[in-house]
């Protein structure tokens, strides 16, 4: 029904430029008919102008140019290197507002894939899609899972402790050369304090619903 709005999905996209163009993931986005985002107390809409099935990634566009955008490492994520989680998890009962999470790359594969990552920072549903920084202020992955509970009980008898995913920044940076995307990427050797990471990413950041 095109009249009728059902909200189906929740998830975080990140802008990469001042075009509106922003970074989330395939499973969020797969399902939307239309894509809202709040940004300053008013609505936008996005559409997905290209999605990666097999490694859970869109690019989606949004009627709002965002100065204010994330840069990627182009050396890619490095084993035991520190990152911060940006998201929108539980945004119905914990609030809009953009959550944190610090945590370390605890693994440069993941769930039997070389283009994820495994880390350790907490990270809840509502968090897809969402950038993991560096503390050089530079994304070298995209939230994507966490692990299944039910499998590794079923598989270790154990419940998993701290084990999630993202997906490597240079598997997004691939995908948006595919596009022909201009990547915006930083050599930054400054090293931030968690709270001037905590506001780059609240500015780039942002809630996507469907």
């Amino acid at each position: 029904d095109d009249k009728k709005l059902l909200k189906i999905a929740s998830g975080t996209a990140f802008f990469i430029d001042n075009k509106g163009r922003a970074i989330s993931n395939n499973h969020v986005s797969n399902l939307c008919k239309k894509i809202k985002t709040k940004i300053n107390g008013n609505f936008y809409e996005g559409n997905v102008l290209s999605y990666d099935e097999a490694n859970d990634l869109s690019l989606i566009e949004f009627e709002y140019n965002n100065d204010n955008f994330l840069y990627f490492d182009l050396d890619g994520p490095k084993l035991g290197e520190d990152v911060i989680a940006i998201g929108f998890p539980f945004v119905n009962v914990l609030r809009e507002d953009v959550k944190i999470t610090k945590g370390i790359v605890s693994a440069l594969s993941g769930l039997g894939s070389y283009s994820l990552i495994q880390i350790d920072a907490e990270i809840q549903p509502g968090n897809s899609g969402g950038p993991l920084i560096n503390y050089n202020g530079n994304v070298v992955g995209v939230v994507v899972a966490r692990a299944n509970e039910e499998f590794f009980l079923e598989e270790t008898g154990v419940l998993p402790q701290n084990i999630n995913f993202g997906i490597k920044s240079d598997t997004a940076i691939q995908f948006l050369k595919a596009q022909k995307i201009k990547i915006q990427s930083s050599f930054s050797v400054r090293k931030y304090e968690t709270t001037e990471i905590a506001e780059l990413g609240q500015k780039s950041t942002i809630h996507i619903q469907c």
